[in-house]
């Protein structure tokens, strides 16, 4: 791990901290000092909502929230909407220390990271199948977040193409960030932990005039931490200025902007992740418990940096026509740039441990280093124009949602560089660094390009639009909601236009149990055929879901019980034949260097539950089981094989309890805990180098402590966390280990 002493305040947490200060009195000045302020936002503190909008507490009853947007693009209640949405929210993301959105998603059974890499991008492997971008509130989103502007995590699992476009089968995580309120507010929060972690955490919330017609409010954090692994660390500054004008009483303006800037050395890929096999053992084999080797060193060396800067910017113009009609028009900007000094490895046996199939000290083994500096650079923006019309069929109520959006990547610039010199290094990782490192390049400014990747502005103005109608029904007395809509999608790349369906309906059987089923398709492109450019058919899914959604017992019960089913057809596989004439090297007529016709499915059964069985304690528990693999396929090896990154039986469960009197009153105490069952394989299982899995079972603890005190009238809260309590290691994701055990103290101030 780095150990370099810090003997300096950085000068960003120093404007954070006077920041704060001034503030406060400002801050106090507008609030009544006599008593503690509220956790929890009500709803007079808000703007009028419109019904685009979803407050991130919508239920002031500790983890459980009663409303969303990411399943209808609009606020609706969960038990009126046909599919399964996992809601985490500003709550639970603080108990469970959270600072990744990823860390959140892994209290969704069924959900794993399926890639988070040092050019800024994140997805999700969701029912079987990585997740396209995530959304931030509800909009595309290519980038990593900070989780201090975030209220709310939602997993909407099954049909969602309708409503975003392009996304896989298996759903898609949105992100609702935080929203001005009327009253002011200041929070500022400093945690130290394990590896020299210090991170600042602030959210200052002030109307700017008497009529509180125009609200401002600016969360963001900074940080500076090292990891278990030599070399690797990273210091980010996040800011997310939003400013909501109330234009008038039916005209809702909001201007949000948001900025990260990251520097650091980061570990592609990682830890050493696996060695090649050998004659004794046939598969790869994972060394991260090598001792001295593999937990302690990744890619990352001396010379290597990151530097990562995103902006975003949005607005978004809310209008209520009536009681009947709303609209609302969204333009945003999304830049990226990077620049990553890194490493591609391999690792090899030395001729001393060539039959021995897992090395028992680094001195049986040896490396090469394949350093290269990566540059990239994007810009692209989005509109989406939406008109939302309720109105009342006698009993029968209905919502139609006409919508128009369209995305054009104006900027795509890419490229390697890598030194001119011998290429790769060989290093002995039993050498001291000094000597292991020795000629691994301190200085890239020589660098030469080794292969570009730019794309270019590949969508002259915004393309062609995609079109969307969706409907919701509620009859009989509002026991019954009917949900159904198209989608006429654009496929920019090979200029296809596609209609997407989706119908699904909810009923409910008896008072807080209620039977839902949906049924859902949707299509991503193939691209261009290799040999004249012409269109792949379309990659095709339908999926069905159905199950039943609970609130019992006075609300003490809820969740959800689900069985889905999702197939593709159409699928990418290898060419057997080749594309290529072997006598004269040219491209043969029609020939591709992939087929057209694989098949996949996934399927499987998710619980999802909370409880409040008793004052003060609230639990959760989720479990998935999903069956996910090709029944289609070319490769023998592959037909029938389990996707990569997918985990079989997935449980987690979570829970607080709240001392409710005595001494020790209002204190929470409560834990976290994932749990995955069985073998998951990274990468195909097929491929000879990174063939890797997890060592059987896997687990991952979280304990916490929340107390708060009263000072000079101010509420202060205390916190200790252990992430991670048994130090277990594996792999979360293709040559990447999961974070050592870490211990975290906090004090948070509400001014």
């Amino acid at each position: 791990m780095n150990s370099t002493p810090k003997h300096y305040l950085p000068l960003s947490r120093l404007l954070i901290i006077l920041t704060a200060v001034a503030l406060a009195p400002l801050a106090r000045a507008q609030t009544d000092t006599t008593s503690t302020p509220s956790k929890k936002a009500t709803q007079d503190d808000i703007i009028t909502l419109t019904p685009f909008t979803v407050r991130g507490d919508s239920a002031a009853d500790g983890y459980r929230v009663d409303s969303t947007t990411t399943g209808a693009k609009i606020n609706t209640p969960l038990n009126e909407l046909p599919i399964t949405i996992n809601v985490l929210n500003r709550e639970f993301l603080t108990d469970m220390n959270v600072y990744k959105v990823q860390d959140a998603t892994a209290y969704v059974a069924g959900v794993t990271n399926a890639n988070r890499n040092e050019n800024d991008t994140e997805t999700y492997t969701i029912r079987g199948f990585q997740s396209s971008s995530p959304l931030r509130n509800g909009i595309a989103f290519n980038s990593i977040t900070d989780i201090s502007n975030i209220e709310r995590v939602e997993v909407a699992k099954g049909p969602a193409a309708i409503l975003y476009g392009v996304v896989e089968p298996g759903g898609v995580v949105n992100y609702t960030t935080k929203r001005p309120l009327a009253n002011y507010a200041a929070t500022i929060e400093e945690t130290v932990g394990s590896y020299s972690l210090y991170r600042t955490d602030f959210d200052f919330n002030v109307p700017l005039n008497d009529s509180k017609t125009l609200l401002f409010r600016v969360p963001g954090a900074y940080s500076d931490k090292d990891t278990s692994q030599k070399y690797e660390k990273s210091k980010t500054f996040f800011i997310n200025p939003v400013l909501t004008w109330k234009l008038t009483p039916k005209t809702l303006v909001t201007f949000d902007y948001s900025y990260k800037k990251e520097t650091g050395n980061f570990a592609r890929g990682g830890i050493i992740g696996a060695l090649q096999p050998n004659a004794n053992f046939p598969q790869a084999v994972s060394i991260f418990n090598v001792p001295g080797f593999g937990e302690e060193y990744g890619t990352s060396f001396p010379g290597g940096h990151l530097y990562n800067q995103h902006s975003y910017g949005e607005i978004r113009v809310e209008q209520i026509i009536d009681s009947h009609i709303t609209l609302q028009g969204i333009f945003s900007q999304d830049q990226f740039h990077f620049d990553d000094v890194s490493a591609f490895l391999n690792t090899f046996r030395t001729p001393a441990a060539a039959n021995v199939s897992l090395p028992t000290s680094a001195t049986q083994l040896t490396s090469q280093f394949f350093p290269f500096d990566e540059r990239y650079r994007t810009k692209s923006r989005y509109y989406e124009i939406n008109a939302l019309l309720r109105y009342d069929l006698g009993k029968v109520h209905t919502t139609t949602l006409l919508g128009v959006s369209g995305t054009r990547m104006v900027e795509s610039e890419g490229a390697f560089y890598i030194t001119p010199g011998p290429f790769p290094f060989t290093v002995d990782p039993s050498q001291p660094d000094a000597v292991r490192f020795a000629a691994m390049p301190a200085d890239t400014s020589n660098f030469v390009k080794w292969f570009d990747y730019s794309l270019g502005a590949t969508t002259p103005g915004f393309g062609r639009a995609n079109l969307f109608v969706t409907e919701q029904i509620g009859a009989l007395d509002n026991k019954l909601h009917l949900m159904g809509g198209i989608r006429r999608q654009s496929y920019a790349d090979v200029n296809v236009t596609k209609t997407l369906p989706q119908i699904g309906g909810i009923y409910e059987v008896t008072h807080g149990l209620s039977f839902y089923a949906t049924y859902s398709g949707t299509d991503k492109s193939n691209g261009l055929r290799a040999s004249d450019q012409a269109v792949r058919p379309l990659e095709t899914s339908k999926g069905y879901d159905f199950g039943f959604k609970l609130d019992l017992l006075d609300s003490k019960l809820t969740g959800s019980i689900a069985y889905f089913d999702i197939k593709k057809t159409n699928v990418k596989i290898t060419n057997p034949g080749g594309f290529i004439d072997q006598t004269t090297g040219q491209i043969l007529p029609g020939a591709d260097n992939v087929l057209i016709a694989g098949e996949a499915e996934a399927k499987g059964v998710e619980v999802d539950l909370q409880a409040r069985p008793v004052k003060g304690l609230q639990l959760g528990l989720g479990y998935a089981h999903t069956d996910a693999k090709d029944t289609k396929d070319t490769d023998p090896a592959l037909q029938g094989s389990t996707f990569p990154g997918v985990v079989k039986d997935a449980l987690v469960f979570f829970g607080k309890f709240r001392v409710e009197g005595g001494v020790l009153a209002n204190l929470d105490v409560g834990a976290g805990m994932q749990y995955n069952f069985g073998t998951v394989h990274y990468d195909a299982i097929t491929n000879p180098f990174y063939g890797i899995a997890t060592h059987g079972n896997t687990k991952n603890i979280h304990v916490f402590a929340h107390y708060p005190i009263v000072w000079d009238k101010h509420r202060v809260t205390l916190g200790l966390a252990v992430n991670n309590l048994t130090d277990d290691r594996y792999f979360v994701r293709s040559l990447e280990l999961s974070d050592a055990r870490q211990v975290l103290f906090s004090a948070e101030v509400k001014f």
